[in-house]
C-alpha cells in the first residue's frame, strides 16, 4: 500500500497514455490518492474529477436535504449532474486506474490519447492533455503572480 502524501494532499501536474481498455497508469507519487475509496464525477469544462472518498463525503455532506425548490434553483441543478453522474473507483492490481466510457466520451479522451492528470490538493482531475493545453495556455505571468497574491495574503489582509 502507498503511503499518503505528508499533508495527506495531492499535488502536481502528471501525464498518462489511454490504452484500448479505457485505463491509464497511474503514477506511484498518486496511488495513495486511492487507497481508502475515490469517486470519479464530471468537472467543466468537460474533464474528469475524483475526489477521494473522505474528501467527496465532507463535500456532499447535506445535499440529499434538497426540496423541490432547491432543485429548481440552477446552481443545485449544477450540483445533481456532479451527483447523478459519480461512480467509486480504484486502482486495479497493476495500479491502472479504468476511466468508464461515458467520463471518456464526456471529457473528449481517445484510445492513445495522452491524459493530463492535475493534482489539486483534495482531487485529481483528468483533462484531454489538447484540452489542458489549450485551457490554460494564454495565463500570463501577470495572472500567475496575482493568483499567488491573493492565495497568499494573510486572512486579516483579505477580510480589511
Amino acid at each position: 500500500m502507498a503511503s499518503a502524501a505528508p499533508d495527506n494532499a495531492a499535488w502536481g501536474r502528471f501525464e498518462y497514455s489511454l490504452d484500448d481498455k479505457n485505463r491509464v497508469l497511474i503514477s506511484p507519487r498518486l496511488r495513495w490518492f486511492f487507497d481508502d475509496g475515490a469517486v470519479m464525477t464530471i468537472g467543466a469544462p468537460n474533464h474528469i474529477r475524483i475526489y477521494r472518498k473522505e474528501s467527496w463525503e465532507k463535500l456532499t455532506r447535506g445535499f440529499d436535504e434538497f426540496g423541490l425548490a432547491s432543485e429548481m434553483n440552477h446552481n443545485i441543478e449544477v450540483v445533481m449532474q456532479l451527483l447523478g453522474n459519480c461512480e467509486t473507483v480504484s486502482l486495479d492490481r497493476e495500479n491502472r486506474l479504468t476511466i468508464p466510457r461515458f467520463f471518456k466520451s464526456f471529457a473528449g479522451l481517445n484510445d492513445g490519447d495522452f491524459v493530463a492528470a492535475v493534482a489539486l490538493g483534495n482531487r485529481i482531475e483528468l483533462w484531454s492533455r489538447s484540452k489542458w493545453d489549450q485551457q490554460y495556455a494564454a495565463i500570463s505571468a501577470e495572472q500567475v503572480a496575482m493568483a499567488y497574491n491573493e492565495a497568499y495574503r494573510p486572512p486579516a489582509a483579505i477580510a480589511g
